[in-house]
């Protein structure tokens, strides 16, 4: 991940949403998608680790799932938490690199997700090593 990343990023955080056809629909879908993949809303915490303005984030919380997101851009991150509490929604989001996850408490989360993408910004086998070390 490069300076330049995070930049783009936190410049994009308004407009994000239009890279999808339909963005509200995407939230449904792969909130839909990936309950799917957990056990149930009463597994534990997931952490969405690449949360960016919150699309998995907003998906999982509107079906019940305790979920926290991170991502390495703080106007991403601002713009998530927008997302979250207008909608009524509950979820705990904060800046953090998916490279050292430093605020995510160790064995908390019952699933670690990093959607879109998040891994191709990573610039070298070392970073993608860091982000899944992290992730365990």
């Amino acid at each position: 991940m490069t300076i330049e990343n995070e930049t783009c990023y936190d410049q994009m955080a308004a407009c994000y949403h239009l890279l999808f056809e339909d963005w509200h629909g995407a939230i449904a879908r792969q909130g839909e998608i990936i309950s799917r993949l957990l056990a149930s809303p009463q597994t534990g915490p997931i952490l969405d680790c690449a949360c960016g303005i919150g699309t998995q984030v907003l998906g999982l919380a509107q079906r019940g799932f305790s979920v926290e997101g991170s991502d390495i851009s703080a106007a991403e991150v601002a713009r998530a938490r927008a997302e979250v509490e207008g909608r009524k929604l509950s979820a705990e989001l904060r800046v953090d690199d998916m490279r050292t996850l430093l605020t995510a408490p160790i064995c908390k989360f019952a699933a670690v997700l990093a959607f879109d993408n998040a891994l191709p910004h990573l610039d070298s086998d070392e970073d993608i090593l860091s982000a899944f070390t992290a992730m365990r």
